[in-house]
C-alpha cells in the first residue's frame, strides 16, 4: 500500500473510533441523566436479616408509593402496610432463604443483602402428660430439630427424633415429676408443659354386672391413664369416657361372651375382679305416638332395646313393622285391629305394654232421644264407635256436646238457629247420618207462684212454674234478675241492686210476657263489717267490706267526700286525697249513714321484708323478696352494693345480686329511711362443669353447643389458640351455651369461666376446614375461550380451580356454584380444586375440542 493511502486509512479508522466514543459518551451521559431523573425512590436495607416463617420484615428506603409491589424469590407478596420510608411484609410458610425485591415506576430493585430463613422450634403438646416410668412420651410441635436436648425438672432425658413435628422422650426410672426444658442454639428454655409421674393403676370393680352388646360398663379404680384400653372376653371394648383417673366408661363389644374385664394402661394389663355376664336386654316400650288412628295408619313406638326381629300386636291383630333404631319402631294398624292394648315380642318372649291404642272407625247412630225439643234442651244420641273428638252437625251447623258416656252415648244441647233435621256425626274424617229426624218444637212455659213478694236488693225469691229453661230471662223494670236454675218447675231469682218495685217479666223461647206477680223492693240499712288498711297514706286505696251496700254509695272522712273507685253490694273502694285528716269513715246510702270504727290512721307506709328466696347463690342470682308496703321508688342493698330491682307489686320485689358483692344482710331504703332486715344472703360461687359439646369438629364461624351445669349468667368461653373470651350467642339456663368458633382457634379443649373459676371439657374440639367439593361440571367438553359451570359446596372467593396444571379464572356466584374460564391453549385433562391450601382432583374432566382436535 502507498504511504498516502496508508495515512488516509489511519485517519478513517481514527475518525470512526472517535465517532463511536462520542456516541458511547453521549449514551452514557444520557443514561446517567435518565437514571438521575428516574431515581425518585431507593431500597436501602431490611430488618431483621433473618427469621422464621410468619415473621414480619420491614423494608426500608425512600419514595415508596401505594403502587409499590413486593416480591420474595420473584413471588409477589401482599404488604401489611406501606409508607414513604418503610414497607412491612410477612414471610410466607414453606419458603427458603432468598431475596426481597420491590417494583415501582417501571424499576425493580433487590435488597442489599439476602434474608436467611431460620425457624425457631415450637413445642405445643405433650402426649401423655402423665404416666409410669420405662415408657415413651411424644412431643408435638413444629420446626423441631434433631440437635435439640431435653430435661424434665433437672434430669436429662433420652430423645428419639421422628420428624420436624414430633420427638419421642424416654421416661426412665428415678425420674421425678417436673416442667419440660429444652436447649437449641442457646441457653436452656423452660416450657409451659409438665410431666407427672403417676402411680400404678388399681382396679376395684365394675357395674352393672350384666348387659348386652352396646351397653355401657363403668369400671372404678385409681390412677387410670388418660387413654386406657378395655377388653372383654379378649375383645376390645370401645372406651366412651375416662373420668379423672378413677372411672372408665366402655361399651360391650359385639360378639363378646361372658368373662373377665381387663384394663390396659401404660403398657400393662390389670384384671377387674369378678365376671361380666353377657345376656340379651329385652325391649321396653315407653310411649306410642299417636295413640290412635284409622286402619292403615302408621304409629311411632318409642322405647329401648328394639331389634328388626321384634314383633308387635294390637290385641290379637299382628301389625306390620318398620325398624328405625333401637329406640324407635314404626307399626301399621291392621284392618282387623280393634282398640286395645299394645303387645310385643322380644328375643322370642311376648310382653304386654302399658300403652292402649284406639283404632278409629266410622261412628254408628242407632237412636235419637227425644225426637223433638227446643233451643237449650238436651238430646241423647245412642250408637257405637263414638270417638272422644266426635263432632255433630245438623244442616251444616255445629251441635255442642255437653256430656259423653263412653263410645256409645253422647248428650247434645240444641243451639239457637237450628231448624230441625237429621244429626250428622263425624270422627277422624268418617261421617254417619241418623235415620231419625229431629223436630224443633218450643215448650209452653209459665210462672205459677212467687215467694216472697217483697224484699231488699239481694233477697232470694223462689219461683215455681212449668217448662222452665236455663236460657230463660227474668226482668224487674229494666234490671235483669240473676237466676239459679233448679229444674223445669223451679228457679231461684235475686233482686238486683238498683231495682225498683214492679212486675216480673218472663222471657222464654223467644217470647216475652209481663206476669201478674209484682215484687216490692225495700231499702235496707247497709252494714260495714271491716275495712283495710287501718293505716294508710295520701293516694292509698281503702276498701270497706260488708253487705247490703247500695249501688251509688258515698264515703266521707272528717267532712271530706272521698273518690269512689269501685263499689258492689259487699265492698267499696275509695281513694284518700292529699290533706285529709284522721277520723272515722262514714258510709252514706240513701238516707242511711253508717259510722265505721275504729278510726283510720294517716301515716306514711314503710316497706318491710318478710322472706327472701333463695338465700344463697352466685353473682347474678335473682332473689324474690316478699313483704308489705313496697313502692316502685324503694331501693335495696346487699351491704353497700345497690341491687338491680324488678317491682312486681306492693308485696313482692325481685332483686339481682351484682358481681363482686359480698355475703350480708338485705337492706331497704324506703320513705327516706334505711332499714337493715334480718334476712341474710350468702354468696356461693360454683365452678362450671363442661360435660359435652357438639359438633365435635368445625371451622371458624360455626356454632358450637356446650352442655354442662353451673353456667353463670355472663359466662366466658375460651378456645385454644383463639381470643381470650368468645361472646355467648345464646344461654339456655345454667346447662346450655351456644358460641361461634373464633378466628385463630386451634384444636384443643373448650373452657367456660365463671366468677374467675374455669371448667374445661375432657374432649378436644377438632378444627376442621370446610374443604371445597365438586359435584358436577357442565358442559364437560367444548372449545377454548368459554365459561363453564361448576356445582358443588363450600366454595369461597379464595377457592382456586385448575385444568391439569393450568390455573383457571373464576367467577364466584354462591357457596354451591361458580363459573371458570377455559383459556386458549388449555389441554384436556382432570379438573382440580384448591381450598385452604389443599389441592385435590375432582374426578371430573374437561375435553378441549377445536378445529385441530375434533
Amino acid at each position: 500500500m502507498k504511504k498516502k493511502d496508508r495515512r488516509k486509512s489511519s485517519f478513517s479508522v481514527l475518525s470512526m473510533w472517535s465517532i463511536v466514543g462520542l456516541v458511547v459518551l453521549v449514551s452514557f451521559a444520557g443514561s446517567a441523566l435518565g437514571r438521575r431523573r428516574d431515581a425518585t425512590w431507593s431500597f436501602d436495607k431490611i430488618t431483621p436479616k433473618k427469621g422464621g416463617w410468619g415473621s414480619v420484615v420491614t423494608l426500608y428506603g425512600r419514595g415508596f408509593s401505594k403502587d409499590a409491589k413486593v416480591f420474595y424469590n420473584d413471588k409477589e407478596l401482599k404488604p401489611n402496610s406501606v409508607s414513604g420510608r418503610a414497607i412491612r411484609v410477612t414471610v410466607p410458610d414453606g419458603v427458603s432463604s432468598g431475596w426481597f425485591s420491590i417494583s415501582q415506576a417501571g424499576r425493580k430493585l433487590s435488597a442489599p443483602e439476602r434474608f436467611i430463613i431460620e425457624n425457631v422450634p415450637v413445642i405445643k403438646e405433650m402426649v401423655p402428660k402423665a404416666g409410669l416410668p420405662n415408657n415413651w412420651i411424644v412431643l408435638k410441635g413444629k420446626f423441631l430439630d434433631p440437635k435439640m436436648k431435653f430435661w424434665i425438672g433437672r434430669t436429662s432425658v433420652r430423645r428419639q427424633y421422628v420428624s420436624d413435628t414430633e420427638i419421642k422422650l424416654f421416661i426412665h426410672r428415678g425420674l421425678k415429676s417436673g416442667p419440660l426444658f429444652y436447649q437449641w442454639k442457646g441457653p436452656k428454655k423452660r416450657t409451659k408443659l409438665r410431666f407427672t409421674l403417676t402411680r400404678v393403676p388399681s382396679v376395684k370393680g365394675f357395674s352393672p354386672k350384666t348387659g348386652w352388646y352396646g351397653d355401657e360398663i363403668t369400671i372404678s379404680g385409681m390412677h387410670f391413664c388418660d387413654d386406657p384400653v378395655v377388653k372383654l372376653d379378649g375383645k376390645k371394648a370401645p372406651v366412651v369416657k375416662s373420668i379423672r383417673g378413677r372411672r372408665i366408661i366402655a361399651k360391650v363389644p359385639k360378639g363378646a361372651e361372658s368373662g373377665a374385664i381387663v384394663v390396659e394402661c401404660y403398657g400393662k394389663s390389670f384384671t377387674v375382679p369378678g365376671s361380666f355376664s353377657v345376656s340379651p336386654r329385652y325391649a321396653e316400650i315407653t310411649g306410642v305416638d299417636p295413640q290412635s288412628g284409622p286402619p292403615g295408619a302408621w304409629l311411632r313406638v318409642r322405647g329401648k332395646g328394639f331389634r328388626p326381629e321384634d314383633k308387635f300386636w294390637i290385641g290379637r291383630a299382628r301389625l306390620k313393622t318398620k325398624f328405625v333404631s333401637p329406640k324407635l319402631v314404626r307399626v301399621k294398624i291392621s284392618p282387623r285391629a280393634n282398640s286395645g292394648k299394645l303387645f310385643f315380642e322380644s328375643y322370642g318372649k311376648r310382653f304386654s305394654s302399658k300403652e292402649n291404642v284406639s283404632v278409629h272407625k266410622k261412628p254408628n247412630i242407632r237412636g235419637v232421644s227425644p225426637q223433638s225439643g227446643w233451643y237449650g234442651e238436651d238430646v241423647e244420641l245412642v250408637g257405637a264407635d263414638f270417638c272422644p273428638q266426635m263432632k255433630v252437625e245438623m244442616r251444616g251447623k255445629s251441635i255442642p256436646v255437653v256430656d259423653r258416656k263412653g263410645s256409645r252415648k253422647v248428650t247434645l244441647r240444641i243451639p239457637k238457629g237450628i231448624r230441625g233435621g237429621r244429626f250428622k256425626a263425624t270422627c277422624f274424617g268418617l261421617s254417619e247420618t241418623s235415620s231419625q229426624v229431629f223436630k224443633l218444637e218450643p215448650p209452653k212455659s209459665g210462672i205459677v207462684s212467687v215467694q216472697p213478694m217483697e224484699g231488699a236488693p239481694g233477697t232470694k225469691i223462689r219461683v215455681k212454674g212449668k217448662m222452665l229453661s236455663p236460657s230463660d230471662v227474668f226482668m224487674i223494670g229494666d234490671k235483669r234478675m240473676p237466676m239459679t236454675y233448679r229444674g223445669r218447675d223451679e228457679v231461684q231469682l235475686t233482686i238486683p241492686r238498683g231495682a225498683e218495685t214492679g212486675p216480673i217479666v218472663h222471657k222464654s223461647y223467644g217470647r216475652s210476657k209481663r206476669t201478674r206477680f209484682v215484687v216490692k223492693v225495700i231499702s235496707q240499712r247497709p252494714i260495714v263489717a271491716t275495712y283495710e288498711p287501718k293505716v294508710a297514706w295520701y293516694g292509698d286505696t281503702v276498701i270497706l267490706k260488708g253487705r247490703r251496700i247500695c249501688p251509688k254509695p258515698k264515703v266521707m272522712l272528717k267532712g271530706t267526700a272521698l273518690e269512689v273507685l269501685k263499689s258492689g253490694s259487699d265492698k267499696v273502694a275509695v281513694k284518700l286525697p292529699r290533706g285529709v285528716k284522721e277520723g272515722n269513715l262514714v258510709l252514706v246510702c240513701s238516707k242511711h249513714k253508717v259510722v265505721v270504727r275504729p278510726a283510720i290512721e294517716i301515716k306514711p307506709p314503710f316497706g318491710r321484708i318478710f322472706s327472701i328466696h333463695p338465700s344463697s347463690g352466685p353473682w347474678g342470682t335473682w332473689v324474690t323478696l316478699t313483704g308489705e308496703s313496697f313502692k316502685k321508688s324503694d331501693v335495696f342493698y346487699l351491704g353497700d352494693q345497690r341491687l338491680k330491682k324488678k317491682y312486681v307489686g306492693s308485696d313482692e320485689v325481685r332483686v339481682q345480686i351484682p358481681e363482686k358483692a359480698k355475703s350480708g344482710k338485705i337492706a331497704i331504703f324506703s320513705a327516706g329511711k334505711r332499714r337493715v332486715s334480718k334476712h341474710e344472703f350468702k354468696i356461693v360461687l360454683v365452678t362450671p362443669v363442661v360435660r359435652d359439646f357438639s359438633p365435635r369438629s368445625g371451622w371458624y364461624g360455626d356454632t358450637v353447643t356446650l352442655k354442662g351445669r353451673h353456667f353463670c349468667i355472663e359466662p366466658k368461653v375460651i378456645f385454644v389458640g383463639g381470643k381470650k373470651t368468645v361472646p355467648v350467642e345464646k344461654r339456655l339456663g345454667h346447662t346450655t351455651l351456644k358460641v361461634k368458633v373464633p378466628q385463630g382457634a386451634e384444636t384443643g379443649s373448650l373452657a367456660v369461666e365463671c366468677y374467675g373459676r374455669t371448667g374445661r371439657s375432657s374432649r378436644y374440639f377438632v378444627l376442621s376446614p370446610p374443604l371445597a367439593r365438586v359435584s358436577g361440571v357442565k358442559p364437560d367438553r367444548g372449545p377454548w375461550n368459554r365459561w363453564i359451570n361448576i356445582k358443588g359446596r363450600n366454595f369461597t372467593k379464595k377457592t382456586k380451580f385448575y385444568l391439569g396444571e393450568t390455573r383457571l379464572r373464576v367467577k364466584y356466584q354462591n357457596p354451591g356454584s361458580v363459573q371458570v374460564f377455559i383459556p386458549p391453549g388449555a389441554k384436556s385433562g382432570l379438573l382440580y380444586v384448591e381450598s385452604f391450601g389443599h389441592r385435590k382432583d375432582t374426578s371430573f374432566t374437561y375435553v378441549v375440542r377445536n378445529k385441530k382436535n375434533k
